[in-house]
């Protein structure tokens, strides 16, 4: 669990981790066991967090886990909101679908939520999609929740891979050709003028499939163009690119003594800063969070 202070108010962000794939055993798994430790924790707290943030895979909403998060959160005095949002909702060409829970303290009687064909998404004002939890009863109401999703933006609208690139990249960054020609079947290749890349994964590099993007270097003319096994025709995105894509500050670097391997590792599944950046700012921009900030008033 992540805290800060914004506006004299705790915020907290969490992240809780879940497979949407393998067993899906729900609360009787073991990796469980911190979402309990989280909701056992605000039980006990004499003063609750304003604000808290809540990422995980999609999927996350059809378990028995979700209910049970949802269910206490309300009971402590909190209103919920729902997304599955991805950055390139952001204009970011990355593909990384989340489910986000953004719960805020109630402090004025809940309103009526509006009809769903009429409302927009809060965070970017497109047309919201709804989606709900799959193989739900009828009268099933916690899986009836309804999620919020951002209406895809239209490509023209996202970013081309370029906008986030280095200008010189070393050949250190080459795909190996042996990696090329027995791969490349499973690898997922971008241009840079393309909007749309992977996301990428604590592997890139070391594993081909599903663990992220490779750029297509473009060939050079014929008269430069060296031997085809000379000149590898694909390269990794370095740690720094990648650090752009999930909207790292400009000035973030690691320290010299980080290898490139392990760069890599930290970067990989790393949440998007402007995806949670313009979540707290919805959240900063709510009226329940006004309203919150008036009763913090100095009279």
């Amino acid at each position: 669990m992540h805290s800060m202070l914004m506006c004299g108010c705790s915020l907290h962000l969490v992240r809780y981790f879940v497979t949407r794939l393998g067993n899906q055993k729900g609360a009787t798994d073991g990796r469980s066991r911190g979402l309990h430790h989280l909701i056992d924790s605000l039980s006990q707290m004499k003063h609750l967090p304003a604000m808290l943030l809540l990422e995980n895979v999609v999927g996350f909403e059809s378990s028995d886990s979700h209910d049970t998060l949802i269910a206490s959160l309300e009971s402590f005095g909190y209103d919920c909101e729902e997304f599955h949002l991805t950055p390139t909702d952001f204009s970011i060409p990355n593909q990384r679908m989340r489910y986000f829970c953004v719960a805020t303290q109630r402090t004025t009687a809940p309103a009526a939520a509006a009809p769903i064909t009429s409302i927009s998404c809060h965070i970017c004002t497109h047309k919201v999609e709804t989606t709900t939890a799959p193989d739900t009863g009828a009268d099933d109401e916690q899986k009836k929740r309804t999620l919020l999703r951002c209406h895809p933006l239209p490509l023209t609208s996202i970013a081309p891979i370029s906008d986030f690139l280095d200008s010189n990249v070393s050949d250190d960054f080459l795909v190996p050709p042996a990696m090329v020609s027995r791969y490349l079947s499973v690898m997922d290749e971008v241009t840079a003028e393309q909007r749309w890349s992977r996301c990428f994964t604590k592997s890139y590099t070391r594993y081909a499939e599903g663990t992220g993007s490779i750029l297509i270097i473009p060939e050079q003319s014929q008269h430069e163009q060296p031997a085809a096994e000379e000149n590898p025709r694909f390269r990794f995105f370095t740690p720094k690119e990648i650090s752009r894509l999930h909207r790292f500050p400009t000035d973030f670097s690691f320290p010299e003594s980080v290898s490139v391997k392990k760069q890599y590792q930290l970067l990989g599944n790393s949440l998007n800063c402007e995806v949670v950046a313009q979540l707290i700012l919805h959240w900063s921009h709510s009226p329940s969070f006004q309203n919150l900030l008036q009763n913090k008033l100095i009279k």
